[in-house]
C-alpha cells in the first residue's frame, strides 16, 4: 500500500488511514489478510501448487492482479491432470 511500517499506534501508517478514513478498513483488513497468506506461502508452492494456491492465485487474478511467470505456472501446473499422456 506504499506506506512505511512504525512499531506503534501513534505512528502506524494503517492504524493512521483507518483513523482518518474509517470507510477503508476493509481495504487494510484485506491487504493485511494478502499479506499473511503471501508471508506464509511455501517457497515450493509454485513449483507443487494445491488446489488453496491455485484457487488464491486465480481469485488475485480476477481482482485485477496480474500473475508472474511462476504465478501463472502455479495455475497451469495446479490445473494440469498429470495422468494425462502428451499427444492426446
Amino acid at each position: 500500500m506504499g506506506l512505511e511500517w512504525s512499531n506503534e499506534r501513534a505512528t502506524d501508517p494503517l492504524a493512521l488511514m483507518v483513523d482518518l478514513n474509517p470507510t477503508k478498513a476493509l481495504t487494510v483488513t484485506l491487504a493485511i489478510a494478502i499479506g499473511s497468506r503471501e508471508d506464509s506461502a511455501h517457497p515450493s508452492a509454485a513449483e507443487q501448487p494445491s488446489p488453496g494456491t491455485r484457487a488464491y492465485l486465480q481469485q488475485l487474478q480476477k481482482w485485477g492482479y496480474t500473475l508472474s511467470a511462476i504465478e501463472e505456472r502455479a495455475v497451469d501446473l495446479a490445473t494440469t491432470d498429470p495422468t494425462e499422456e502428451e499427444g492426446e
